[in-house]
């Protein structure tokens, strides 16, 4: 990835924060051989430049290729864990949203008069 004598620092940063990992195994790579797809898996979290994107140690070292345990989930990210995490937030916001539109609808609970005064 690093040219001597032809990249500076800035083009070399450049490089690394735009590296995909996923650009270099393909189904069929490393001479013929093929990667299982958690190996490539564990390969392309390895590899990423990106801090939030790569695994730990610790991660590595529980991912089931590694463990040998193809019943166990994949470790995620820190970069998964925020995406998941927001989309549960979401899920929640909409959930308690549509809850208060239930029970403002509801006659039982006054319908939609009892709470224009939120308004």
């Amino acid at each position: 990835m690093y040219q001597q004598g032809v990249d500076t620092s800035q083009t070399f940063s450049d490089k690394l924060h735009s590296f995909n990992p996923s650009n270099y195994v393909s189904d069929e790579s490393v001479a013929g051989t093929s990667f299982s797809p958690l190996a490539r898996d564990l390969f392309i979290k390895l590899c990423n430049p990106m801090p939030f994107e790569r695994y730990t140690a610790e991660q590595a070292l529980r991912h089931p290729w590694i463990t040998r345990d193809r019943d166990s989930p994949i470790p995620l990210t820190q970069s998964q864990k925020m995406k998941a995490a927001e989309a549960h937030s979401l899920m929640k916001t909409i959930v308690t949203a549509a809850y208060f539109l239930s029970l403002t609808r509801n006659p039982a609970f006054g319908g939609l008069q009892e709470y224009k005064h939120l308004c």
